[in-house]
């Protein structure tokens, strides 16, 4: 089915709200196309550095005609014209997620339990009374709980035994690094003493130091994939279809609600599934979000460390390359997270100086494996946490070029946490982008850890996003939409208002994030969401900005956001989102 052709479901129902059809209106020019849509009475702010302002906008088809004053667009207003009347709001590019994780929609917007409580007691309460209110669940499913709340050797099996003793619980983390479980999860799973870590240090079943069984706490991808595998052969999958399905048939209108036309999927552990579902969501014209997908590579797994990832990442490309889900890069792991000691440093943690975590890619691995996706043409998008990591994957691409010469790369280090000074200029002399998520950058339970485990003085230089522009990195913004605490919003507005105060949503009382000039301007954060991320997935020339002949990926806000208070800018709403020349979402008249 041609999507194009077919209306976004519910869409035009609220049109009205924004959208007055025409009758005669003013002097046409000859040989005008005539428009769509007209958007005009705002502020467009285009980011294009040739017309950064505008007055109005004229959509044709899936394309935008025209862009400059409201006397011009008149010349393309026809009888079937639908004027939208910003109403002295602001039209901007549809917003680009550069990091987000489409099957995380279940975990957002359709988990049924979801463990944000404070302190233990309060998430052990809430568990229980999860249980006992779902006693034919055959696996209780969670997610959420803080890491940060619980002592460093993590919660344990005994905690949750007492009243989960039955059938499996399996409770995954808010940052997506640590799975808590009972006894009978373990038990199903096979997982006992002799079980070895897969990865000793870098991913393992926390034990008791007397017996050695495992306490139920488990660490980082290798050891929750073990887990999640035996689990499923068993009967016990942590993601159904059914569940799967049913997260993103919420999650994606949810997304265009937030003015989302676009995201890159940075890969899921049911990779295959969740696009399959998304190509299905396709071809019925209900996917309102154009999906850039990846191909997820994990050598650490062993379900993948005989892969050819060049090979796996053409089929995959080959398999989903359509009209709104495409496979554009391959996601690789360079290290793991710094609140358990799994990134990969250039000095040791501050409170636990034996070690500096170890790369998941040895050097010249990932040296080769990084050559060989440069010279097939594939970007590659990898996650680094640790200052060691970041300067493994600059080093990385800078051994491709000097194998494959020049050519046009856009390779990425997501996250980007921490990075050693003498590694922020290389992101412009390596054309490295320096993908990041606005929102981690505040004083919050997780970073006030991170600064007892970094120190003081290496603390300050975390989340370095001004001296990454001032030095010619492009900062590409994401939410990282797999977590659910204060840090890890999947809003892109809200992210604009951490990213420009470095202070949490509604609490101006709070301390600024170190260093506060690290803080970001209105336009940067803008650019950070829209063509950045554009240029990262090599579609600049189609979105990323308003401008004749792109396409009619628009948002419409109530305000204009350089002109709202900076602890206001999480409470804008969007009236209006457009997705290749549709309405993907129309803001109710009775709010």
């Amino acid at each position: 089915m041609d999507t194009k052709k077919k209306g976004f479901p519910g869409s035009m129902v609220l049109l009205a709200a924004l959208v007055a059809l025409t009758g005669t209106h003013g002097a046409r020019a000859a040989k005008t196309v005539l428009a769509d849509y007209v958007f005009r009475h705002g502020a467009v702010y285009t980011v294009s550095n040739e017309q950064p302002w505008a007055e109005a906008v004229a959509v044709s088809g899936n394309r935008i005609v025209y862009v400059g004053t409201e006397a011009g667009a008149d010349a393309y207003v026809g009888k079937r014209t639908q004027l939208v009347d910003l109403r002295g709001g602001m039209l901007l590019p549809g917003f680009i997620d550069g990091h987000s994780h489409v099957y995380a929609t279940e975990t957002f917007l359709d988990a049924g339990l979801i463990l944000r409580e404070r302190p233990p007691a309060d998430v052990i309460a809430a568990l229980k009374r999860y249980v006992e209110a779902h006693p034919d669940e055959r696996m209780i499913r969670g997610v959420g709980w803080i890491y940060e709340a619980f002592p460093e050797s993590g919660p344990t099996r005994q905690m949750i035994d007492p009243f989960i003793s039955d059938r499996p619980a399996v409770l995954k983390a808010i940052d997506g690094h640590h799975m808590w479980v009972n006894s009978k999860a373990l038990q199903i799973a096979g997982i006992t003493r002799d079980t070895p870590d897969p990865l000793p240090g870098k991913s393992w079943f926390q034990r008791d130091p007397q017996t050695g069984e495992p306490t139920g706490f488990i660490v980082e991808g290798a050891a929750m994939q073990l887990l999640r595998d035996r689990l499923t052969a068993k009967g016990y999958p942590f993601e159904t279809r059914e569940r799967l399905a049913r997260g993103i048939e919420h999650g994606i209108p949810a997304l265009a609600a937030a003015g989302i036309t676009t995201l890159f999927d940075a890969g899921s552990p049911n990779q295959d599934e969740t696009y399959e579902l998304l190509h299905e969501m396709e071809k019925r014209g209900a996917l309102t979000v154009r999906v850039y997908g990846s191909y997820r590579y994990r050598p650490d797994l062993k379900t993948l460390a005989d892969v050819d990832p060049v090979q796996a990442f053409a089929a995959l490309r080959e398999k989903y390359h359509s009209e709104y889900l495409k496979t554009e890069m391959v996601k690789l792991f360079l290290d793991g997270t710094e609140t358990n000691y799994t990134a990969y440093m250039l000095e040791p943690f501050s409170d636990k100086p034996e070690t500096r975590g170890e790369p998941l890619i040895a050097p010249q691995a990932l040296n080769e494996l990084i050559q060989r996706l440069d010279a097939a043409g594939i970007d590659a998008h990898m996650h680094v946490v640790g200052d060691a990591g970041a300067r493994e994957g600059l080093d990385a691409v800078e051994y491709a070029i000097r194998r494959n010469g020049s050519r046009d790369r856009r390779h990425t280090l997501a996250h980007t946490i921490l990075v050693d000074p003498a590694d922020i200029p290389r992101f412009r002399q390596l054309g490295v982008l320096w993908q990041s998520t606005e929102a981690w950058a505040l004083m919050n339970d997780r970073n006030r850890t991170v600064r007892r485990l970094v120190g003081g003085q290496r603390f300050l230089g975390i989340y370095p996003f001004r001296a990454a522009i001032d030095q010619g990195a492009i900062l590409v913004g994401g939410s990282d939409m797999t977590s659910l605490h204060e840090g890890a919003i999947w809003k892109p507005l809200d992210n604009f208002q951490i990213g420009h105060t470095r202070q949490p949503l509604d609490r101006p009382d709070v301390e600024i994030m170190p260093k506060a000039e690290q803080r970001l301007s209105i336009g940067e954060l803008i650019q950070s969401y829209t063509i950045n991320p554009a240029y990262m997935l090599r579609a600049e020339s189609e979105i990323g900005s308003i401008a004749v002949g792109k396409k009619a990926d628009l948002v419409v806000l109530e305000r204009n956001l350089f002109d709202v208070p900076p602890n206001d800018i999480h409470k804008v709403e969007i009236r209006m989102t457009m997705m290749d020349g549709r309405p993907t979402y129309v803001q109710s008249q009775q709010r």
